[in-house]
């Protein structure tokens, strides 16, 4: 009998321990990130823009970050190889610039407590220079000139389309040459940012 009400008392405990954590949930939750951002971790080195190099330790939400930043990247026009036959360069920079928003409040939403160390200030430095050196310096050298003058010529060209318009763009080789080496830089971005959702 003693037994039987010893295993009684037992169960109910486990019970009752059961359902306390499952209604302290934000509790467990609390437990679980902390231990994924300390524990579950993995090195990677990046190479980044300009000659650059990141040692960062990924953990499971830096990997869900750039898996989302991945992605955005690789289905966008911006990152697609220009093709002046029938590609709008007017197109791909208003893809361009809602994928420097998108990275940019993706860079916003990382939890303080990831950058608290020197370590992992490296993964917002990695993504800063997506943005400050592989998306910018492209947007501010043509993203209003081209915009400016295919707006300023539609009237007089009212039988072209948008890229017949932009063709008479006076830079346009120029342009042409830096939106290829922007796609060269975000081809490189996209492997960089595998490394990390595969680590």
């Amino acid at each position: 009998m003693f037994y039987f009400i010893v295993g009684v008392l037992g169960a109910v405990m486990l019970t009752t321990s059961a359902i306390y954590f499952i209604q302290k949930k934000d509790i467990v939750e609390g437990v679980k990130e902390m231990y994924i951002v300390r524990y579950s971790t993995s090195d990677v080195n990046l190479n980044a823009i300009g000659g650059l190099s990141f040692s960062i330790k990924a953990n499971k939400t830096d990997r869900e970050t750039a898996w989302r930043i991945y992605t955005q990247l690789k289905t966008r026009v911006a990152s697609v190889k220009f093709n002046p036959s029938y590609d709008s360069v007017v197109l791909v920079n208003k893809s361009l610039y809602e994928a420097f928003k998108l990275i940019r409040e993706e860079v916003s939403n990382i939890p303080l407590n990831r950058v608290r160390t020197k370590k992992d200030d490296a993964i917002v430095d990695f993504y800063m220079n997506i943005l400050n050196e592989g998306i910018r310096p492209y947007l501010s050298k043509w993203h209003l000139p081209i915009s400016s003058w295919v707006e300023s010529n539609k009237e007089k060209n009212s039988g072209k389309s948008i890229t017949e318009i932009e063709k008479t763009f006076p830079k346009y080789e120029d342009l042409i040459k830096d939106i290829e080496s922007m796609n060269g830089r975000l081809e490189k971005i996209t492997v960089e940012l595998l490394k990390i959702v595969k680590s």
